[in-house]
């Protein structure tokens, strides 16, 4: 029995329909879209002659092109790996690695958290997870919180290219910016790296991809000198080292041998001071050791008036070299004694105008009384008067302590040696004693606003900051908080100069805490001749300021208990919202320096001031130099 021609026609109209739609899978998508019309016209064609020839035969039905009853997948393209990478983000995935697999070659395989858990994804090429299996817990994760910071704030292009400076990387390109990652190449060491960065701005990848052009290139794009070998030879002393020595001063590194501990080493130092490497090759004799006799400062003074030194004085009295500064023939010197009165290393540093410079004077026991007092020690008792340096003991905050104190009343040891009872405090100080104390802080304009005890509160100035103090009967400050700005003090309101003191970063590792009193001290005097550089009306540290921020970043480190209030200042060039927005990123510019540095962000804050407060004239181009600043507050609250 024959077919009508329309039947025969309706019946092949499917499949001549299912040939095209499998042919148009391997075509673009307007061929695939003119296929699916096609297949729709066949399909209203097989209708409308079926049910004309539905009395004859049935004819059987349409096939599907799917095989989820409903839909209809018509060459779906493949997503990339960073397309899945964001659509993962997009619903919450984090720490996300994308990798494929030999075995299952059209499959992602996926690492990534969720909440705090880690877990294996098996992701096929349309993004549809065809497997999840746990693997344990995120590290990272805060406990007790159940979310890991997925999303955390991407760092600028600027901040990262002065994270990898500070890591020695130069010639920096960024061939990638796109988040979540960048991707750079740079020269280190005359080698050449490909650097893949993540939003924080570590560096998650490294792969060595070559050779920079020439090795003096690893600082050339940045036109930095090298620092002088004077300076690296003060950064390795204040590192421990003694007994240095350069075998190798030809840049762009130094070769130098020196003895630590009674061991010695051969450093590899790169321009700026930082050493790369470090090998120990044998151990100091005696001599180099530190042992050997000492020659007294008297006996070693006597010899350099011999050979014609003038204005003689000593910077930096521990052993087992002395540091001094002293004139001949109009200039100045700075010169580096062995204990034995030789003269070790010899650098000018300026001339000797008129008259010989006065030097300080040393301090009568009665002084130092009254410099420890200002320091929160009480029950005071001198156990050595003999100079050139003193030994007491003391209380401080019902704990006994041994003290070494130096000429200039600096205390160069202290050591616990108990607690001290509590019949053993000192009698309560008068307000008028009281005063005098804040005054030898270098405090004014002090104004008590509660008198009633057990303590006391005062309004006080210092360093034109307002402060609110609570001090206890002993005259000692239990807490600092700043509440405003003050004028300068009067010309002659301090009849004493203000004593500075020595950074010396092996006595500060020596000592447990640095109390907050003592913290402001140290913060002043680092800031007193040096600045903290910025680039002209940019946020961005310059790189000579680096070894001064860590100086600053190593006494908040030492400084639990307190806040620290990083101030910003400009001149008055310029707007004044446009000052106001430059201090404060300055100021968060040196936050995130010391954050870097383990100074905890809770500890730190900064703010901005823009040019309201200047220490300065504006009129004049050192005044405005001046006005341009950072500065340190400390507060604290020890109850």
């Amino acid at each position: 029995m024959s077919l009508p021609p329309e039947a025969v026609s309706a019946k092949a109209a499917p499949k001549a329909a299912n040939r095209q739609t499998t042919r148009s899978q391997h075509r673009p998508r307007w061929r695939a879209a003119s296929a699916c019309v096609g297949l729709a016209a066949a399909a209203v064609a097989f209708g409308s002659s079926a049910a004309s020839s539905a009395t004859q035969r049935p004819v059987p039905a349409t096939p599907t092109l799917d095989r989820v009853p409903g839909t209809i997948v018509i060459a779906q393209a493949a997503i990339s790996s960073a397309q899945l990478r964001r659509r993962l983000q997009r619903d919450g995935w984090s720490k996300i690695t994308v990798d494929t697999n030999d075995r299952f070659p059209d499959q992602y395989v996926v690492q990534a958290c969720r909440g705090a858990d880690r877990f294996r994804l098996m992701v096929n090429r349309r993004g549809q997870f065809t497997q999840r299996l746990k693997l344990g817990r995120c590290s990272g994760a805060s406990a007790g919180s159940g979310r890991v910071d997925d999303a955390p704030r991407a760092v600028s292009l600027n901040d990262v290219r002065t994270r990898l400076r500070s890591d020695g990387y130069r010639k920096i390109r960024f061939t990638d910016r796109t988040l979540p990652r960048y991707v750079a190449e740079a020269c280190q060491r005359g080698r050449k790296f490909r650097l893949v960065i993540n939003r924080r701005g570590q560096v998650r990848d490294r792969s060595r991809i070559g050779r920079c052009e020439t090795v003096a290139d690893n600082d050339s794009n940045t036109g930095t000198p090298g620092r002088p070998l004077a300076q690296i030879r003060d950064s390795l002393r204040n590192s421990g080292y003694r007994n240095i020595r350069f075998t190798d001063r030809q840049l762009p590194r130094y070769v130098a041998e020196a003895c630590q501990r009674g061991r010695k080493f051969r450093l590899v130092i790169n321009r700026r001071g930082q050493i790369r490497d470090r090998s120990r090759i044998g151990r100091c004799n005696a001599d180099n050791a530190g042992g050997g006799q000492t020659a007294a400062l008297s006996d070693i003074r006597d010899r350099l008036r011999r050979n014609g030194w003038s204005a003689i004085r000593f910077t930096d009295r521990s052993l087992p070299r002395y540091v001094a500064e002293a004139c001949r023939r109009g200039n100045r010197f700075r010169i580096e004694l062995n204990r034995r009165g030789n003269i070790r290393f010899r650098q000018r540093i300026g001339r000797c105008r008129g008259a010989e410079p006065i030097q300080q004077a040393s301090l009568k026991p009665r002084d130092v009384r009254r410099v420890l007092r200002a320091r929160g020690f009480n029950r005071i008792r001198f156990t050595d008067r003999s100079l050139p340096r003193y030994q007491a003991e003391a209380c401080k905050r019902d704990r006994r302590f041994e003290l070494t104190i130096n000429r200039f009343g600096q205390i160069t040891d202290r050591r616990r040696r108990g607690r001290c009872r509590s019949d053993d405090r000192a009698e309560r100080v008068s307000l008028p004693e009281i005063r005098d104390l804040l005054k030898a802080r270098r405090y004014y304009r002090i104004r008590f606003t509660d008198r009633e005890l057990p303590g006391y509160a005062a309004r006080a100035c210092r360093n034109r900051n307002e402060f609110a103090l609570r001090i206890n009967r002993f005259g000692e400050v239990r807490s600092r908080r700043q509440v405003g700005s003050c004028v300068a003090p009067e010309r002659g309101f301090f009849t004493e100069p203000r004593i500075r003191r020595r950074f010396d970063i092996n006595l500060l590792r020596r000592q447990e805490r640095i109390y907050a009193d003592d913290c402001q001290d140290y913060f002043e005097d680092l800031l007193a001749d040096n600045t903290i550089n910025f680039a002209v009306a940019s946020a961005q540290i310059e790189e000579d300021s680096f070894d001064l921020l860590e100086k600053l970043s190593f006494v908040a480190s030492r400084c639990p208990g307190t806040s620290i209030d990083i101030a910003g200042h400009t001149d008055s060039d310029g707007s004044r919202a446009s000052n106001q927005r430059l201090s404060e990123r300055r100021a968060l510019s040196v936050v995130r320096f010391l954050q870097r540095n383990d100074v905890p962000g809770s500890r730190v804050r900064a703010i901005g001031f823009g040019e309201e407060r200047p220490i300065a004239s504006n009129a004049t181009a050192s005044g405005r130099r001046a006005n341009r600043r950072i500065e340190f507050v400390v507060n604290w609250d020890e109850g």
